[in-house]
């Protein structure tokens, strides 16, 4: 049975081509938040790090099991089934699916292991052309998975990480697959950027310039396209979850055939673990434990728009969906003035 859920709403003008209505969504405990967060008609659903997973449609919220999860990291449905990443001690991928009363079952559950080594899962992301997931490197190696038909996630050829080198589970974005390309970015010690053009075949790597410490590094990306010449641009952000205000290492830009990257004329302004693209407005939104911004120009200036905690992101028509601390989704509607 779905649950009530409050809500409080007020106005935010900001110095942009846009007017922002807010609205706070209360779904879960006050001890509770959500690293994975995904979208599927006009329903939300969440995965927190108690373990639970909620589906919120309208007003009201509603567990999708009774049973736990802690520590959920990554969320998404495609077609009729929900897939859940649990990350921690032993990475674990859960799939369930759903019935004809729009309740869900579990229908498969795997662990990862790698040299018998438990696996850190970090991100993973389903499309129609296939599955991608991704875990912290065990003894040089990557933990790479690519999606079967049977729901099972089956391995890739092997890719060699370098020494201090892994991945954030942030907030599920460190993987991506858009226009026939899949992505994956990492941070600590060293901070690459790879892309495949093959399913996770064969990949192509490059050094990223963000500081070189563990908790340094790229943590989310999107990849976008300018409809006039249909020129891909990569907007990476990160930084170093340690220093929340420091605004110095938080973005770089990429154009399509070029290989160097650039900072933004003007950077997000500290830590980001999350950056979204709205196809519809052309906004970016990036958000971190000290706020969101928003960039109206791919990248290249931020505007600071609220200062409230951000662990992840998504849009959908000229609605940002944010996650964030107190069991809350912050709901921002973005209209033309």
């Amino acid at each position: 049975m779905f649950g009530f859920v409050f809500t409080i709403s007020l106005w935010v003008f900001l110095q942009c081509s846009f007017l922002y209505s807010q609205q706070h969504i209360v779904y879960g405990q006050e001890d509770e938040h959500s690293r994975a967060i995904c979208r599927k008609g006009k329903e939300l659903f969440v995965g927190t790090n108690l373990g639970n997973i909620y589906r919120i449609k309208g007003n009201n919220s509603q567990k999708i099991t009774l049973d736990k999860y802690p520590e959920i990291r990554d969320i998404q449905v495609f077609g009729n089934k929900l897939y859940v990443m649990q990350t921690g001690e032993v990475g674990k991928m859960l799939c369930f699916k759903k019935g004809i009363s729009s309740s869900y079952k579990l229908i498969h559950s795997q662990t990862f292991t790698q040299d018998n080594q438990a696996v850190f899962l970090d991100g993973f992301h389903i499309s129609r052309r296939g599955g991608f997931l991704m875990g912290d490197p065990v003894n040089g190696v990557f933990a790479l998975y690519t999606l079967g038909a049977t729901n099972e996630w089956r391995p890739l050829p092997k890719v060699s990480s370098l020494e201090g080198e892994a991945a954030f589970a942030a907030s599920g974005s460190t993987v991506l697959i858009e226009f026939n390309t899949w992505y994956f970015v990492t941070g600590g010690i060293h901070s690459r950027f790879f892309n495949s053009t093959d399913k996770g075949n064969t990949w192509i790597s490059q050094s990223l310039p963000f500081p070189s410490c563990i908790s340094c590094g790229a943590y989310s990306m999107s990849v976008v396209s300018k409809r006039k010449n249909n020129e891909a641009k990569i907007i990476l952000v990160g930084g170093d979850y340690t220093l929340p205000n420091n605004r110095e290492h938080t973005s770089l830009i990429q154009s399509e055939g070029e290989y160097s990257w650039v900072k933004p004329q003007n950077s997000p302004f500290g830590y980001r673990s999350s950056v979204v693209f709205n196809k519809k407005t052309k906004v970016l939104f990036s958000g971190g434990s000290n706020g969101v911004d928003y960039s109206e120009d791919f990248g290249n200036t931020w505007i600071a728009m609220n200062t409230e905690n951000c662990f992840a992101a998504l849009t959908h028509r000229e609605v940002l969906f944010v996650s964030t601390v107190g069991g809350k989704i912050i709901k921002v509607k973005h209209t033309k003035k």
